[in-house]
């Protein structure tokens, strides 16, 4: 990725490089999730499109503990990726989100 390769000359002034490749994060109180609710609460949530698309994700108490710990332990350095060691389809996440608010997907 480009903006990574822009980020490791920091590397040769003795600076700690941590990348941390995110997934979407959820939190039921807020966020992006709380904008996807309300179709489902409608009953005209489900998948977009084909629901093929592959969604990387990552709890928002999990992507904090991942900052804080990348921060607090001097040697971690390199690249992390922030995210469910499972992504889920579209189609799969909706359905989840169905079967939450019982409501069809």
């Amino acid at each position: 990725m480009t903006w990574e390769a822009e980020a490791h000359p920091v590397s040769a002034l003795g600076v700690r490089l941590v990348i941390i490749r995110s997934g979407i994060a959820l939190d039921r109180r807020g966020g992006v999730l709380k904008k996807m609710l309300p179709p489902f609460r409608f009953f005209v949530g489900g998948p977009l499109a084909s629901g093929r698309q592959v969604m990387s994700w990552i709890h928002r108490d999990d992507w904090v503990a991942l900052v804080t710990w990348a921060i607090e332990t001097p040697s971690a350095s390199g690249v992390y990726n922030g995210t469910t060691p499972s992504p889920v389809t579209n189609a799969e996440f909706s359905r989840a989100i169905g079967r939450a608010l019982h409501r069809p997907a």
